[in-house]
């Protein structure tokens, strides 16, 4: 099957647009943020969200399409008026909350507290205005660097990608090692974007001998590439001076 852009996926016969089936798993951006108006909270979750640099540390979700009542979505509106937004990292145990806020809802509405939605109590972050999620066992409160509008193919619709600094982390002990020095991932078994309507979860994991962190097992076993990353080292030194 072979589609393009003068035959879209679904005039070729596919029910789910296949790049969100493709581009998988999809970590999910669990965003709350706070209107610059009433200082009212809202909450959405965003798949399309990464991280884009670990130096500073920075984060981006974009929107696609449009609100129910027309315009930007409330979380690139707030996001950019306020400066500010945190993200909560999605566990497999509230799929079910993160589906809720995710519903088209008036505006003004915060999907996070909504009696019919999630119903989730919020925390006072420390850096940043919007509140975070007690339900997610980690935050990221960041405040906006800036954002790109990307072309849209379908009418007042816009792509907007948000980009944000890390200001503060919020880990909760549970999902840190027993060593408690770092994040075990798999007690955070972090929940994802696939295609069509699924979610998924961490499956297993594998470790792999990196020249970063395990230069003696590096060297004990791949001796050749130990060598030739010695020396790769010692040229960008030598550029340096």
């Amino acid at each position: 099957m072979t589609s393009d852009k003068g035959a879209p996926w679904r005039a070729a016969g596919l029910k789910w647009d296949p790049l969100k089936s493709l581009i998988v798993p999809r970590p999910i951006g669990w965003i709350t943020t706070l209107s610059s108006g009433d200082g009212g909270a809202n909450t959405a979750p965003y798949s399309f969200f990464n991280a884009v640099s670990s130096t500073p540390p920075m984060v981006m979700f974009a929107c696609n399409g449009v609100h129910a009542d027309g315009g930007l979505k409330e979380s690139v509106i707030n996001a950019l008026e306020t400066g500010e937004f945190v993200v909560n990292v999605a566990s497999a145990g509230v799929i079910d909350a993160v589906a809720k806020t995710g519903y088209a809802v008036d505006r003004g509405v915060d999907e996070g507290s909504h009696p019919l939605l999630a119903n989730s109590a919020m925390l006072a972050s420390t850096v940043v205005g919007p509140p975070r999620l007690a339900l997610a066992k980690a935050h990221l409160e960041c405040t906006t660097v800036e954002s790109i509008e990307l072309p849209h193919d379908n009418g007042e619709a816009r792509n907007v990608v948000v980009f944000g600094r890390v200001v503060a982390y919020h880990l909760c002990t549970s999902i840190l090692t027993d060593a408690g020095d770092s994040v075990d991932v798999l007690r955070l078994n972090p929940l994802s974007r696939l295609g069509g309507s699924e979610y998924g979860t961490l499956g297993a994991r594998e470790a792999v001998i990196s020249h970063k962190y395990g230069e003696a097992e590096l060297m004990e076993q791949a001796p050749e590439l130990f060598t030739q990353l010695a020396a790769r080292r010692q040229r960008a030194r030598a550029r340096r001076k």
